[in-house]
């Protein structure tokens, strides 16, 4: 599908000003010592790879897996650092998270609707805040993986032979990356992904075509609620959380107030243990949705512009966000007892990483919602407050020492 914006930003073009835009996000990591993260130096600890009886018995669920520190291990050997690997294994992420929005999203919202949406993804500050708040390496690899699965599942629903071997290709690895960084929340994002792929099914298709491929869309719905049942079946034979996980809630102002940001006291914990949303990300999504309703009031009855390939991902992604916002909050905690999805996280707002791919479509979206945001100046403007909004969360406190690569004791 082509984009309706009123300049012309070819695939190149787009790739080159994605990596650019992704700068930013990446620049606190190109500064001298090393950020004063909530896991302090465990990360560049362990992409060092000393011996495994330094951090204790790991969660297998909750945890993060060996996976991230072994694809930082060649730059540890290059640099003889571990903090200076563990720099690079986030930069890497973002880049590759940045890159696979704009891959996944081009077709759906033409060229500038995919790098502005990049540009949301990769300096949303729940992103910011697992590198430089949480130093949650694991998470930062899901970031980077979940667009690429996202991508190969439109190219399997596109059908043909080489768009399922480019799936394989890509689709398999990243996979692979995602469940080895951080089992748990790449385990109970395989629901978002299995309704996903019934929305790539169907996208296409009038209800005729719909209900002659009943059986496969039968097929995935069953699909789903197996996989509920089994992650449930999981998460309730894992070990006891370190944290108590119902006492984690957010309230529902935390979801777009400013918040610490990251390196300030609080910024992980007690009160406010994330920033919110942000200007960007919460103004853009909505704007998007009052685009959308009310050019579907003025088209009601006519052939909307819109179109159903849009509408339907707005729709999906809509409910998606919505969904993930509500159980972060006190209200899903019934839902959270009932499923025994909770044995997959530590806490409830760890859910919210995956709000960032519906902030990302919501908010690239609406260059394709109304022309007067495609043209280049406001479309340029666009990409300006996304990057400027998020100025404070990369200025993290930084403390001097990196060349750490062994804990001084153990306790």
């Amino acid at each position: 599908m082509e984009s309706r914006s009123t300049f012309h930003l070819g695939p190149t073009t787009g790739w080159v000003l994605t990596i650019l835009l992704a700068v930013f996000a990446l620049a606190p990591l190109t500064y001298p010592g090393f950020f004063e993260a909530e896991s302090g130096f465990l990360p560049a600890f362990r992409a060092a790879g000393p011996d495994q009886a330094w951090f204790g018995p790991a969660d297998p669920l909750r945890g993060e897996g060996a996976l991230p520190y072994l694809l930082t291990w060649p730059f540890f050997a290059l640099s003889g650092s571990g903090v200076a690997a563990v720099k690079w294994g986030y930069g890497l992420s973002f880049l590759l998270g940045a890159w696979g929005v704009y891959a996944w999203l081009r077709k759906w919202l033409g060229g500038g609707g995919a790098v502005l949406a990049a540009v949301v993804y990769t300096t949303l500050p729940w992103h910011l805040a697992v590198v430089y708040g949480r130093g949650a390496s694991g998470e930062a690899w899901l970031w980077a993986a979940w667009p690429w699965l996202l991508w190969a599942i439109d190219r399997i629903a596109e059908g043909g032979r080489r768009g399922a071997l480019a799936a394989a290709a890509v689709g398999l690895p990243a996979l692979l990356v995602a469940v080895a960084s951080q089992p748990g929340l790449a385990a109970l994002s395989l629901l978002l992904l299995t309704a996903y792929g019934l929305l790539a099914l169907v996208k296409d298709a009038n209800l005729t075509q719909l209900l002659a491929g009943r059986r496969r869309v039968i097929g995935l719905v069953l699909i789903l609620a197996v996989e509920v049942l089994i992650l449930a079946l999981v998460a309730r034979g894992s070990s006891a959380p370190r944290v108590a996980f119902e006492e984690n809630f957010l309230a529902p102002f935390q979801l777009l107030a400013a918040g610490p940001e990251p390196g300030e006291d609080g910024a992980v914990s007690g009160g406010q243990p994330l920033p919110g949303m942000g200007l960007a990300a919460a103004g853009l999504s909505l704007l998007a949705a009052g685009l959308w309703i009310g050019r579907e009031r003025a088209e009601r009855g006519e052939a909307g512009s819109t179109g159903p390939f849009l509408a339907r991902g707005l729709g999906f992604w809509a409910a998606v966000l919505l969904l993930l916002l509500l159980l972060s909050l006190p209200l899903a905690a019934p839902l959270w007892r009932i499923t025994g999805l909770q044995g997959l996280l530590t806490t409830p707002w760890q859910v919210l990483a995956l709000a960032g791919l519906p902030l990302a479509f919501l908010a690239g979206s609406v260059v394709r919602l109304d022309e007067r945001l495609a043209t280049l100046p406001a479309w340029a403007g666009l990409v300006a407050l996304a990057v400027l909004a998020r100025y404070g969360s990369l200025a993290p406190a930084f403390t001097g020492d990196d060349q750490r690569n062994e804990p001084v004791a153990a306790f």
